[in-house]
């Protein structure tokens, strides 16, 4: 009986098995983007792109790769292709350039 309440007062502390959440972001740093692996030691599959300046939450680390998600998308990319500064776009999108705006208003954040 005694093993019985024993038994039964460990089952309620919590198992530390599960991975833990994590609030890390990353961005994507290269201006092409990057393409991630569905598995982190696949090295020929590709799986989803992730565009530049991509907000990334960080779930796994393993080696020198990152598992990450963005909304419902998934997957592994390498750790040297994000950063913890979401990269600036280098000039306007093609287009924009003669692109006259009314007095006081600007397309940069202040």
């Amino acid at each position: 009986m005694m093993l019985f309440v024993l038994g039964a007062a460990f089952a309620q502390a919590p198992i530390a098995l599960t991975p833990q959440s994590t609030t890390e972001v990353l961005y994507v740093a290269p201006e092409a983007g990057v393409l991630s692996k569905r598995f982190a030691d696949d090295a020929a599959a590709k799986h989803v792109k992730f565009e530049q300046g991509t907000a990334l939450r960080v779930l796994y680390r393993e080696g020198s790769m990152v598992r990450v998600r963005e909304g419902e998308r998934y997957g592994w990319v390498p750790a040297a292709s994000l950063t913890p500064e979401n990269p600036k776009p280098s000039a306007l999108p093609a287009g924009l350039e003669g692109l006259q705006l009314p007095p006081g208003m600007s397309l940069s954040p202040k």
